[in-house]
């Protein structure tokens, strides 16, 4: 493995691209490795959870490994694996 460090980040932690449906409630997500996961906000554990959360405003974080949602002026971070966890794949 050559080139391989610690803190390489794999293709299936890269996210790609994101949305927000708000009828089903849910963030979809697709990966750089081509995956893609429907995340609904209610199957998610309850710190990533926040109160009047702004879904629709999602960002992604520098490394583009996380969601980056604010809300009530709190910072919650989704990181990949607990998309890959919590979302069910398409």
């Amino acid at each position: 493995m050559a080139g391989f460090t610690k803190n390489a980040i794999q293709d299936y932690e890269v996210i790609a691209e994101h949305s927000y449906n708000p009828r089903a409630n849910a963030l979809v997500v697709r990966f750089l490795d081509g995956s893609s996961y429907t995340l609904s906000i209610a199957d998610l554990p309850r710190k990533y959870r926040s109160n009047k959360p702004q879904w629709d405003r999602a960002r992604l974080s520098q490394h583009k490994n996380a969601l980056i949602v604010y809300g009530r002026g709190k910072r919650h971070d989704i990181p990949a694996h607990v998309i890959h966890r919590y979302g069910k794949p398409l």
